[in-house]
């Protein structure tokens, strides 16, 4: 019996979501009925879990009653520190510490509802995190 001619078939999926769809988060979602319509589409095409499924919840941040966030992915600080850092160079490992920088972590914890352009490319880096977890 010769099985030189017999196959396994091997499926291979990547885990990446294209790029112009985390780019689309950010251009295209400025509100939380246009983040829901984009969530659901990704649902959909699979990148992301069917809302209703218990990982669907385990995606976005928990709000509290004063929060507006709806549809903020779920991040750690340190995650949130690490991109910045390969953003905008910062030596993550070894800080130097300045004067004000007190100030600046205050700063940062007030306007933490804002939408900075770093804060933005960190969700869209969340997205794709979240779906490679997904698909894996």
């Amino acid at each position: 019996d010769d099985d030189s001619d017999s196959y396994c078939e091997v499926l291979l999926y990547g885990g990446f979501i294209p790029r112009n769809h985390a780019a689309r988060l950010n251009k295209e979602c400025p509100d939380i009925d246009s983040k829901r319509v984009f969530f659901e589409e990704m649902s959909e095409r699979g990148y992301l879990p069917k809302q209703g499924k218990g990982m669907y919840d385990a995606l976005f941040a928990e709000e509290d009653e004063s929060s507006n966030n709806t549809y903020k992915l779920r991040g750690t600080r340190e995650h949130q520190l690490l991109i910045e850092s390969l953003m905008n160079g910062n030596d993550l490992y070894s800080p130097v510490e300045e004067e004000g920088e007190e100030d600046v972590a205050d700063d940062a914890e007030q306007h933490e509802e804002e939408e900075s352009p770093l804060k933005r490319l960190y969700q869209a880096q969340l997205l794709k995190d979240h779906a490679m977890g997904y698909r894996i």
